[in-house]
């Protein structure tokens, strides 16, 4: 019995370990994401239309 406990506590180790490493890597992947839209959305912020230019339209459609 104890064997099957014994790997039982180590096969939760493992998959926790893995879960774990998982979680770090998918904080990586949004951080990773996060810089890049800002760093795109700085490139576009310097090609982007001002928004007075861009509301102004929109309401003479009446929307």
């Amino acid at each position: 019995m104890a064997k099957d406990g014994q790997s039982a506590m180590e096969e939760y180790e493992a998959k926790r370990s893995a879960a774990y490493a998982n979680a770090e890597r998918l904080r990586e992947l949004r951080q990773a994401r996060d810089v890049a839209a800002a760093d795109a959305g700085k490139a576009v912020a310097k090609k982007a239309i001002p928004r007075k230019a861009a509301v102004v339209p929109a309401q003479k459609l009446g929307t």
